[in-house]
């Protein structure tokens, strides 16, 4: 039986519920959401494309509030689903978009990391809900999960959990124009690529990665191509297309990145693939899926060492200075000065225990800058 939770049915949830209800071997799919109107109206719609397209997919609403961690492990229970598709944050880019120009800009300049409370806060609680409920479910998550997992990993709540999106936004891009540059077809071409959000951000907004260590290697069947290729044109090429895209595009192909994890999984089939967070890393790797669910798979002289040497250096780009072994995450000066003095923000270091109190902070000052 193929049971697919979605928790968080907003605008990547949505899309994923549309797509997943167009699968045939989707058996079920509990639609879960803590707003019943949002839910059903989602739902509704799913099922309407579907039956357009020939397909009649059981489609079930299950209200979730995760705050309450006993009561969500009980659904969990009840509904025994295969894989967990968590969507749902206390804080979405939308809502960051709605401040003014200015503060935005200045913050993703200093790095965005100070968001991780309001991406963290929901995720932790699910994920004490999954241990609680002793089920396997595979759960694929998509708030901030380059930073967010690393730390739940290493406050060891990172069981069967991976990232969707960021990095994976741009893999296709880089197969696609490494394809066309060679003039070879695209499924001969494969991309390995070690990086974090940070260097994706930099990639969108300026086609280079600012200096931020990443490992790019690109094989045309199974032979290492990366030197005959200039990569750092091909970066800027694939940039370019990126800055095309806006808020609502990221949203339609993040819910694909997160569906094409599941479906490997489900179908167990060892598909390669780029996900942010696999293992409670840090940051975006190379893997390939099963229904074990996700294996590091590294390019010929990368140790997974190295990679996450890589990754946790290019966070600085993001703000971050140190995830501690506990967890902790230590911001840089430059970050922690920038959203003290623009946003009135007060946090050098933030500890995962602490997310919950400093989430409401933030939704706090958040509000008062939209008033003022």
């Amino acid at each position: 039986m193929n049971r697919v939770m979605i928790i968080g049915l907003g605008d990547v949830g949505g899309h994923q519920l549309e797509l997943f209800a167009r699968k045939e071997n989707i058996n079920t799919i509990i639609a879960a959401d803590i707003n019943k109107e949002t839910a059903l109206r989602q739902i509704y719609s799913a099922r309407t494309g579907a039956a357009h397209l020939g397909h009649n997919p059981d489609i079930q609403f299950k209200k979730i509030d995760l705050n309450n961690i006993d009561e969500t492990a009980t659904i969990l229970k009840d509904t025994n689903p295969d894989i967990i598709m968590h969507n749902a944050t206390l804080m979405s880019n939308f809502e960051w978009a709605r401040l003014p120009n200015k503060i935005p800009e200045q913050l993703t300049t200093a790095g965005i990391a100070n968001v991780v409370p309001c991406h963290l806060t929901l995720t932790y609680k699910l994920m004490k809900a999954v241990i609680k409920s002793n089920l396997n479910s595979h759960v694929i998550m998509s708030p901030y999960p380059d930073v967010v997992n690393c730390m739940l990993g290493r406050a060891g709540l990172a069981r069967n959990l991976i990232g969707l999106g960021n990095l994976d936004y741009i893999t296709p891009g880089i197969q696609k124009a490494a394809a066309d540059k060679l003039k070879e077809k695209i499924e001969n071409i494969t991309v390995y690529l070690i990086a974090p959000y940070a260097v994706l951000n930099r990639l969108f907004r300026f086609g280079d990665s600012g200096g931020l260590p990443y490992i790019l290697k690109i094989h045309h069947k199974g032979t290492d191509i990366t030197d005959k290729l200039e990569i750092k044109k091909l970066l800027l090429d694939v940039g370019k297309y990126l800055s095309n895209f806006t808020i609502h595009h990221l949203g339609f192909i993040a819910a694909c990145s997160g569906v094409k994890n599941a479906l490997a999984i489900l179908n167990n089939t060892g598909q390669h693939t780029h996900a942010p967070g696999p293992l409670g890393l840090p940051g975006g790797y190379p893997i390939k899926l099963s229904n074990k669910g996700a294996e590091i798979t590294l390019p010929k002289g990368v140790s997974v060492e190295e990679a996450v040497k890589t990754n946790e250096e290019a966070l600085l780009g993001d703000g971050i200075e140190q995830i501690k072994k506990d967890g902790t995450i230590v911001f840089t000066d430059k970050c922690y000065e920038t959203w003290k003095e623009v946003f009135d923000y007060d946090c050098k270091e933030l500890k995962v225990g602490d997310c919950e109190i400093r989430a409401k902070e933030l939704l706090s000052l958040h509000k008062k800058h939209l008033t003022k």
